[in-house]
């Protein structure tokens, strides 16, 4: 096959062809020649996007074009005797907004015509292979999976081993885990059936996990070292000599090693913070992209904060760092918030589900509260967005939450206790600044003014604090 993005032109088996639609040979190209030949270097929409702006397309694509795209090079593939989706893969319910990949099959050749460029994976593919919560992209069927790992963790660590198998049964409420999140659920039920003594079971989901870590790459690296201490643990209390002699021997052979001198297992725990770090940095250069109405550069900007958050997410949750993990979700909440302010999204029930989230985890954990980033976030949503108001209340009637709510002062106040406590003038100043907004709305002149003094005492001894804010989309007092 040959391709001519620029004037549409594709030639098959020496035939040639005029695409039905503006962009199946750039499509085509981007997919054959780009680099976009795994899951793992998969071609998102952003790519599609920034391909088709180079040729002159000002606008994203939407879905419906993507699929008269799909449909139109499948019917021509057709007509040639081939099979478009035998090249064309993309993961379930995703054919229409992406990522994608091309598979050649033996014999294929593609090549290029032209004058046209057709870039290589770009330099983030580096980032490419994450540790994902769900198989879908988005934030909520990553909320989803979320909230379906984190049900069954306060039964758990109160020691009831065996109340969470149900839970972790295979039903259809697993459908949409990725394959790391499917490996940790069959570990983590193998190392209830441990707890419990239920040996046979347990080396039954130990293999199953280990079935998963076979054949996905990114599952082995995150979670390969936790199978095999399950798989030692279970021989450690077998009633089979053998096995535990056998055990024991292994045992020996892998601490005899300095962590490095081979391939060691990610550290979940480092991975969580640079995970958060660089999807912090990539809603930065969201709101950049927005000042610039930079569409194109915006919808990739949230696809990659949306995977590293997801990455970020599953360390946490898979380390058991539930401190940390409650700071990632405070994050995705004002991620989901910006994307509401902006227009990206319209779901304003977002941002206040990640937030409720948050919360309940920290209380039915009993969790240090080591930032206040979940009450600062939901403070900043429910006085810059009128509809949250109302939304919130609907969903505080529907879920639990605990502690004050965000149209009492008390709220504000305990938050400003929180942060003071931690001497983290970061956390500190967003809680001021939303006690300062919401004295002004209600009408409490003297905490207003308590507030301001204070922040401005803040400002003074923390140079380039408001400077941070800006940059993070928060008002300055």
């Amino acid at each position: 096959m040959e391709l001519d993005p620029v004037a549409n032109r594709m030639w098959i088996n020496g035939v040639g062809e005029t695409g039905r639609h503006r962009w199946d040979a750039a499509w085509l190209a981007l997919l054959a020649l780009g680099g976009h030949d795994s899951p793992e270097r998969a071609c998102h929409a952003g790519d599609l996007d920034d391909q088709v702006a180079a040729l002159g397309q000002r606008v994203p694509l939407n879905r419906k074009q993507l699929s008269r795209l799909h449909d139109g090079l499948a019917a021509l593939f057709l007509r040639h005797g081939l099979d478009l989706s035998q090249r064309l893969r993309h993961a379930p319910r995703t054919r229409t907004v992406g990522p994608w990949w091309w598979v050649a099959q033996a014999g294929d050749q593609v090549l290029l015509r032209g004058d046209a460029l057709v870039p290589a994976a770009r330099p983030r593919a580096a980032l490419q292979p994450l540790p994902q919560m769900a198989r879908s992209p988005g934030l909520p069927p990553l909320l989803a999976i979320c909230r379906l790992a984190l049900n069954y963790q306060p039964s758990w660590e109160g020691g009831h081993f065996a109340a969470v198998l149900p839970l972790l049964a295979d039903t259809q409420a697993w459908r949409d885990a990725s394959p790391e999140m499917q490996a940790m659920r069959w570990l983590q039920t193998a190392s209830s059936h441990l707890h419990t003594r239920r040996l046979a079971e347990g080396h039954i989901s130990l293999a199953r996990a280990q079935r998963i870590l076979d054949r996905a790459p990114v599952a082995a690296a995150y979670l390969g070292v936790w199978a095999t201490t399950l798989r030692l643990g279970l021989a450690r209390i077998d009633p089979d000599d053998r096995l535990r002699h056998d055990g024991a021997g292994e045992l020996d052979l892998l601490l005899s090693h300095l962590p490095g001198a081979a391939a060691p297992e990610a550290d979940r725990l480092s991975r969580l913070f640079l995970f958060n770090f660089a999807a912090v940095g990539q809603v930065q250069q969201l709101r950049l992209a927005l000042d610039r109405h930079a569409r194109a550069d915006a919808r990739r900007h949230v696809q990659q904060a949306t995977r590293l958050f997801s990455a970020a997410l599953f360390c946490a949750f898979t380390g058991r760092h539930f401190d940390h993990m409650v700071s990632v979700l405070a994050y995705v909440g004002s991620f989901a918030h910006l994307q509401v302010e902006s227009g990206l999204d319209t779901d304003v029930d977002l941002p206040l589900h990640w937030f409720m989230l948050g919360n309940q985890i920290q209380h039915k954990l009993e969790l240090v509260d080591s930032t206040g980033l979940v009450a600062a976030g939901l403070g900043h949503c429910w006085l810059s967005l009128p509809q949250a108001r109302r939304r919130f209340d609907a969903l505080a009637g529907q879920q639990a939450w605990a502690g004050p709510r965000p149209d009492s002062a008390a709220f504000y106040q305990a938050c400003c206790e929180v942060t003071r406590n931690l001497g983290d003038p970061r956390y500190l100043g967003k809680a001021l600044i939303n006690q300062l907004r919401f004295a002004r709305e209600s009408g409490r002149p003297a905490e207003a003014r308590r507030a301001q003094a204070e922040l401005q005492r803040l400002y003074l001894a923390s140079p380039g604090l408001p400077d941070l804010y800006r940059a993070e989309g928060w008002p300055t007092g």
